[in-house]
């Protein structure tokens, strides 16, 4: 009598007919496709905040701290989009206490920032010495500038907002104003919020969003309305 002996690989019998197959995992390209997708979800959320983090924690650390701060700006030139057909120039901002915001429907910090922005603007909108310019900006975003009107008309509505916008078509207003606080050119952040005093003198800027931005405007404005000696100098007088 001879030892049974186990089959070796090429000895096993062949798999018969109708036998069902185990899966491979070779052969699953919808499974793979899906973890491709998801591997993607997860890699665009963590870019996503990553980006967004950044914007709080810049908003956190600027407003009047902003070394920008007693920067005289030298030109403003927004073009009328939306409720409106006036443009404006510095010389319409003298005198008053303006609050300039560079935002887009496309950017969530803006949306987030703009609902408290709105309720700003309804405060002090019968005060003479304060004027709200916002400036709609994001034409490398949309195919032309109709379709970023577009799209800004749906989120104004939407939003129920009731104030006039503006745009910087040529970018000539924000390439001044990164001249004018030192900053490099188009880095400009989004929502970017300026603070300019009666005499067109830069008194706070807010890159970005976070929820004590909106107090930190409040505050700024009350000062430079009911103090304003308390206007910080102007950087031209130490040019």
């Amino acid at each position: 009598m001879g030892m049974e002996s186990t089959p070796g690989p090429d000895e096993r019998p062949l798999q018969e007919a109708g036998e069902p197959r185990e899966p491979s995992p070779t052969h699953e390209p919808g499974g793979t496709r899906w973890s491709l997708l998801v591997a993607f979800a997860i890699m665009a959320g963590l870019g996503f905040l990553i980006v967004y983090s950044r914007f709080l924690e810049r908003a956190r650390q600027l407003g009047v701290e902003h070394p920008g701060v007693g920067a005289a700006l030298s030109r403003v030139q927004l073009e009328p989009f939306l409720q409106t057909d006036q443009p404006v120039t510095r010389d319409d901002l003298l005198g008053r206490v303006t609050l300039l915001n560079f935002w887009g429907p496309w950017c969530p910090p803006c949306r987030l920032e703009m609902p408290h922005l709105a309720e700003i603007e309804r405060t002090y909108r019968s005060d003479d010495q304060f004027l709200f310019l916002s400036v709609a900006c994001g034409t490398w975003v949309y195919p032309d500038l109709d379709a970023m009107r577009t799209e800004t008309e749906r989120y104004y509505s939407r939003s129920k907002l009731e104030f006039p916008v503006y745009v910087d078509p040529e970018f000539v207003t924000r390439t001044a104003l990164e001249t004018d606080i030192g900053m490099a050119p188009e880095t400009i952040n989004y929502p970017t919020t300026v603070l300019v005093d009666q005499d067109g003198v830069v008194a706070a800027i807010w890159e970005g969003y976070s929820d004590d931005v909106p107090a930190q405007i409040v505050a700024s404005i009350d000062q430079l309305i009911t103090n304003p000696s308390s206007r910080p100098p102007s950087a031209q007088a130490h040019r």
